[in-house]
């Protein structure tokens, strides 16, 4: 019987990361599934779906603590993975001129439309022209029957002037 973990982790950036979670895995023979990994400020963290053989789970489990020694704090979850429903995604992209809890106020319209925020990623960069803050976020987004893209616009637009909104398939 195959068993499934989700592992988080972070710790300090630094070469070799991937590949010591790698050999652990394939000492094990497990199966890097799926993941999502990233340096923010200088830390490495992530989280990644491994699939292990269930005769090796809990040895897995005691490896992944053994990285601790390498820096990395990581912690495995063992869950059961099922089929996701076919739903209707699109990627969302706003901008607009940066200022605090305007991720609060993005993601506020987004559940009470019941939009669904599967992964996202932000970030504040430098306008162009003015050297102002611009605050970006791109989403893959989960849309419930019956609302259209054009509503979600309009929600979103309705919170400041300066926001844009795009929606595209994902």
């Amino acid at each position: 019987m195959i068993q499934h973990f989700i592992l988080t982790l972070i710790g300090e950036d630094k070469p070799g990361l991937v590949q010591k979670l790698a050999e652990v895995i394939k000492t094990h023979g497990g199966n890097w599934e799926e993941s999502r990994l990233a340096n923010l400020r200088g830390k490495f963290s992530g989280i990644v779906v491994v699939s292990i053989p269930g005769a090796d789970a809990s040895e897995f489990e005691a490896s992944v603590r053994q990285l601790a020694e390498q820096g990395l704090s990581i912690r495995a979850h063992q869950t059961e993975l099922s089929a996701r429903p076919s739903i209707k995604t699109r990627m969302l992209e706003v901008v607009a001129n940066d200022r605090p809890d305007i991720l609060r106020e993005v993601t506020s319209v987004l559940s009470r439309l019941g939009v669904n925020v599967e992964e996202l990623n932000t970030n504040c960069e430098p306008a162009p022209m003015s050297n102002e803050l611009l605050f970006r976020a791109k989403a893959q987004i989960s849309i419930p029957d019956g609302l259209g893209e054009e509503q979600i616009a309009a929600s979103l637009e309705e919170l400041a002037d300066d926001l844009m909104v795009e929606l595209h398939p994902g």
